[in-house]
């Protein structure tokens, strides 16, 4: 098989050989995301579409998948932040990806990992009020 020939025909479509499916489809090469690779991106594509005018802004799609913190408020005080369980499989796909890059060398993995000391050691410090 003619390697060069595949290679410029990826090229003519606006694609590299790698990243073909996701560059075609979105006209944006979600691999370049640390963390989703190109089946995570095709599965992303699928269910959330291609059209993102769905959502006003990330904040709605953030929503919609279930990842933003439900915070609940009565009389000024924080009674909870969690977020809501959800059986939407685009946010499983964002999870996943999140704990593929936690062990990565990117600025991604080392806000994880800073993050995670950070709640543990607050963890740490509710429990000695107790």
């Amino acid at each position: 098989m003619d390697t060069s020939k595949d290679q410029n025909d990826a090229s003519s479509y606006g694609q590299t050989a790698s990243t073909g499916t996701t560059t075609i489809i979105a006209s944006v090469d979600l691999t370049r995301i640390p963390g989703i690779a190109e089946k995570t991106a095709v599965k992303l594509l699928s269910e959330t579409g291609v059209d993102m005018c769905r959502w006003p802004t990330e904040r709605h799609f953030t929503s919609w998948l279930g990842l933003g913190p439900e915070n609940k408020v009565s009389g000024g005080k924080r009674l909870s932040s969690r977020t809501r369980p959800s059986a939407n499989r685009a946010a499983q796909h964002f999870r996943m990806a999140a704990l593929g890059i936690a062990r990565t060398a990117t600025a991604f993995g080392a806000f994880y990992r800073r993050m995670k000391a950070k709640l543990r050691s607050e963890e740490r410090r509710v429990g000695k009020e107790c």
